[in-house]
């Protein structure tokens, strides 16, 4: 797989927004993401709290800014017998 092609996508709320970034929370901390490294963008309108997103990124960033990529429901997972 070349660099072009390892992307990430990330579940995460949205914290706050400036001109050049978006922070977001992963479950565990919170980061600025460059806007000019999006390369896609979901976002779900909250009821209440944050908006939640999904957000594509090159790896290289995710791994940079050490961000949670598991896709586990860790608030969740041991309801139902299961581990995150």
């Amino acid at each position: 797989m070349t660099e072009a092609q390892d992307t990430i996508e990330i579940n995460c709320e949205i914290r706050a927004r400036s001109e050049l970034a978006i922070m977001i929370y992963d479950g565990h901390k919170t980061v600025w993401v460059p806007r000019s490294e999006i390369i896609a963008m979901g976002v779900e309108v909250a009821t209440a709290g944050h908006p939640r997103a999904t957000l594509t990124i090159p790896g290289w960033l995710a791994r940079e800014k050490a961000i949670n990529t598991s896709q586990a429901d860790t608030d969740t997972a041991d309801l139902f017998g299961g581990q995150a």
